[in-house]
């Protein structure tokens, strides 16, 4: 099962031609979306309850994790449990919508004996939930500790994001399909944008995801998915290209690419079903 989405839902007015989209809109479209408003801050119980009301029972969530848990802001040991617990009650309204928790790691977040237990840690603190892990250091796959890292996403059970992004400086990491979790892939598609990546404003200004995948480019994308759905349960796609409104424009030429149906054209098909009867 091959799922096609995109990151925060209200970024894409091209669904709709309007300045804002709301999830129930965007929920129109699409049957996944990356919530990556936590890494600021963990939402209110109310406000996760009231995302699983708005939306269908087979629409899925995807949740990055806050910058205290992945290493991004000063935190005492004590405190990133806290964090840990706090994001755990969070997601308890959408316990049966949620795909996973994606723990996205800085570039200088290196191989360390330090580093490793504390991912040790932090999987130990979330258990209860499905883990995705994106780093952004390439030493994690360097030759001489990849097979570690693997070994230790797949003792733990946790999925390794699969990432395409320009590869640029130090900190890139490649596209790489390793599967450590027969249950779940994640594909995270950021652009190839390597002027806007290596710019210093380039988050700020949205610079790093302007990218416009070009048809052959999601050909060669699409391929890597369909292989790797031959060999676990379920595939998700998150097209983070917003920088430029592209990752909508992506993600429907990509859903044709490796055939299937967006979520608008079945719910067209459903109503003419329920029409015709």
């Amino acid at each position: 099962m091959i799922t096609v989405g995109l990151t925060n839902w209200a970024q894409h007015p091209d669904l709709l031609d309007k300045k804002k989209i709301t999830l129930p809109e965007y929920s129109q479209f699409y049957e996944c979306v990356e919530v990556d408003s936590f890494f600021y801050g963990i939402k209110n119980e109310t406000v996760t309850q009231k995302w699983h009301d708005d939306v269908d029972e087979d629409f899925r969530f995807i949740i990055k994790a806050s910058k205290v848990i992945t290493k991004q802001s000063e935190a005492t040991e004590i405190q990133i449990e806290k964090e840990c617990q706090s994001l755990k009650q969070a997601l308890a309204p959408l316990k049966n919508k949620l795909t996973g928790i994606l723990l996205q790691f800085p570039g200088y977040f290196d191989v360390s004996k330090e580093n490793i237990l504390y991912l040790r840690r932090i999987f130990d603190y979330l258990k209860d939930f499905s883990l995705i892990v994106e780093f952004r250091n390439q030493r994690w796959y360097n030759e001489q500790y990849h097979d570690r890292m693997v070994n230790l996403m797949k003792e733990y059970q946790v999925t390794l994001a699969i990432v395409d992004e320009p590869q640029v400086t130090e900190s890139r990491v490649p596209f790489d399909v390793t599967i450590t979790n027969d249950s779940l892939a994640f594909f995270r598609f950021h652009g190839r944008n390597t002027a806007g990546w290596n710019t210093k404003l380039g988050f700020e200004t949205g610079a790093r995801t302007n990218y416009d995948y070009s048809t052959e480019e999601l050909k060669q994308l699409g391929q890597a998915v369909l292989e790797v759905s031959k060999k676990v349960k379920k595939v998700v796609v998150i097209f983070n290209n917003n920088g430029g409104l592209h990752a909508n424009k992506n993600a429907i030429e990509f859903q044709k690419i490796i055939g299937i149906k967006n979520r608008m054209m079945q719910n067209e098909q459903l109503n003419l079903l329920d029409e015709n009867h």
